[in-house]
């Protein structure tokens, strides 16, 4: 617009001049204007003209009338434009066409009928951009040459251009960026900058709304919603020690028991000592002796009260009534702490009890061991650059100096997530794709903000309205979530991961009580082992002990008896008898 109308202006400008040509003379016939307005020769014509020019020029510009490449080009008398209009056109497959016009001076809006049918329909074919990352968009090399995309967004995709009856052609961004606005020209990258330099129809990917971006492309409705989490290796389990069985009460607790269980016992003692019931004949048949006895000794009420709490019958019990409330009072108190500590070594000993160093993001900003990044280009990289936020702040602040904490695609963050101490930034999305496919992954902390996805289009284009009705019909029928489940739940899950799952799964994520989780200390050799020995050192007549009962005993030719006699004072000769022998000799 800008070009046609300098255009127009310097084309009226030099039909003016040429009518002065009419009413003026010339030095000579060859002369050019900038001879004419240098020249030391001045002619009457030429003065004349220095003294009316502007007001001949003026008048001249009212009564010029052109036609341009803006139309007919007319002044009024304040020298104002009349009958401005401009052409609105059109580009399809069949080129440039002609839809309508705009009235500059009443602003009217004049649109065919041609027009109206373009701006109502979609295209049949249309060019879409996108940037490749699972699983949203993905690409499939065959041995013959050929490429083949997939993917959430290429499922929906086809959904949309079914329902609207047109085709399109599908390529990569060629930087490989979903798209950020440079600092120092201005320009946007990515899928973004080609929906503004008008090079792609529609953007489509995993391609988040933001606010700097509506303000260059349009966005349909949201396809999905979700929020920013952190990406971290699952801490390693750490190996049970002797006295795990101590882990399900604290130290205060124990200690606790522990003086409870020696004043009660002296508490006991001491009752039982006052109180004349439970002063007794030590023999049934003579209850009125002199000779009395107190069964409630200090060991007895140690046993006592050990035997309570091991839930153990005990061949003894007291006769008075303020011993016995005691004791029913030590029942309940044990009764309450061993139901308490069943309930809880169960959790400690067959849960898996994991401690990640952290928790969310406030903790991984604190911290400086635990180097944290996002994707280059991406949503999340511009969320931190933009927040306000002290938190957010802080954390840009740390990514912007030291720039090799952003990474280049998702795959390389998540390779990194394993290999390194490196906490990676990204959408929930994706996040809980690669949580379930590699299961040495894990979500940590909640979502940082509320997020969409959505199909980017360019200023004005009338793809979005069509796009968005039909995104909100998918979402209305389930066909987005049966999409979703499609792709996150079945699609390329090698090693499922899902906590659920407890019947192929279970072992994963429990923990049977091995010989280590009770305490028992675990020898070189197996129990089976032992147990072959013993029966072999049973059996065995010619062993001379334990350690050798795997090797019968050699016999012995030396001479020396003395010798003999010393080396074997430590052995313990042994001889399988009848079992009748045995019950004789005795």
């Amino acid at each position: 617009l800008e070009q046609a109308l300098i255009s127009d202006a310097f084309e009226v400008v030099k039909s003016v001049i040429m009518n002065l040509e009419s009413n003026f003379s010339f030095p000579s016939q060859n002369c050019v204007w900038h001879d004419f307005l240098s020249s030391s020769s001045f002619s009457p014509d030429y003065n004349s003209f220095l003294l009316n020019s502007g007001e001949m020029l003026l008048k001249k510009f009212h009564l010029a009338k052109y036609h341009g490449n803006t139309g007919t080009i007319e002044f009024d008398l304040n020298g104002t434009r009349k009958y401005l209009k401009l052409k609105i056109l059109d580009f399809d497959q069949h080129g440039v066409r002609e839809i309508g016009s705009y009235g500059w001076n009443d602003d009217s809006l004049t649109i065919r009928s041609l027009g109206q049918k373009k701006i109502t329909e979609i295209r049949r074919h249309l060019q879409v951009v996108t940037r490749e990352e699972k699983p949203y968009v993905s690409r499939i090399f065959f041995p013959n040459g050929t490429v083949q995309f997939e993917g959430y967004c290429i499922d929906m995709l086809n959904h949309i251009a079914k329902e609207l009856n047109f085709n399109y052609s599908l390529r990569v961004v060629s930087d490989g960026n979903y798209g950020k606005e440079e600092d120092s020209t201005g320009k946007w990258t990515g899928i973004i900058g080609e929906l503004v330099d008008r090079n792609a129809d529609l953007g489509v990917g995993a391609l988040t709304i933001t606010s700097a971006r509506e303000k260059v492309i349009d966005f349909t409705k949201p396809f999905m919603n979700f929020g920013i989490t952190i990406l971290f290796r699952k801490p390693l389990r750490t190996k049970p020690n002797l006295f795990a069985f101590l882990a399900p009460l604290s130290l205060e607790v124990w200690l606790c028991m522990g003086a409870a269980y020696v004043g009660v016992s002296f508490f006991l003692f001491s009752m039982a000592r006052l109180s004349p019931y439970e002063w007794q004949s030590p023999y049934s048949c003579k209850r009125n002796s002199d000779y009395i006895i107190n069964r409630f000794t200090i060991m007895n009420c140690f046993w006592f009260c050990v035997g309570s709490l091991m839930k153990q019958n005990i061949d003894y019990g007291p006769k008075s009534l303020c011993l016995r409330t005691l004791i029913g009072s030590w029942w309940f108190f044990s009764l309450i702490m061993i139901a308490s500590y069943t309930a809880n070594l169960a959790a400690f000993l067959t849960t898996k009890r994991l401690k990640s160093p952290i928790d969310d993001v406030e903790a991984l900003a604190k911290q400086t061991e635990i180097k944290y990044g996002a994707l280059k280009g991406g949503s999340t990289e511009q969320f931190f650059r933009s927040s306000k936020l002290p938190l957010y702040e802080r954390m840009w602040y740390y990514m912007s100096s030291k720039p090799d904490v952003f990474m280049i695609t998702t795959e390389e963050g998540i390779n990194r997530v394993k290999n390194e101490n490196y906490a990676f930034l990204l959408e929930s999305a994706t996040n809980e794709y690669n949580v379930q496919r590699h299961c040495e992954l894990m979500q940590v902390g909640g979502l940082i903000e509320s997020k969409s996805y959505g199909i980017g289009t360019a200023h004005g284009s009338p793809y979005r309205d069509l796009i968005s009705d039909v995104i909100l019909k998918m979402q209305e029928n389930g066909v987005l979530s049966k999409m979703y489940d499609t792709w996150w739940k079945e699609r390329n899950v090698p090693v499922p991961c899902d906590d659920l799952d407890v019947d192929k799964r279970k072992k994963h994520f429990t923990n049977e009580l091995d010989l280590k989780n009770i305490g028992i200390y675990k020898s070189k050799n197996t129990w089976k082992q032992h147990i072959k020995e013993e029966l072999y050192f049973t059996m065995c007549t010619g062993c001379r002990s334990r350690k050798h009962s795997q090797q019968p005993m050699e016999p012995q030719h030396n001479s020396n008896n003395n010798n003999n006699t010393n080396n074997n004072n430590d052995e313990v000769r042994l001889k399988l008898v009848p079992f009748n022998h045995i019950i004789s000799s005795n």
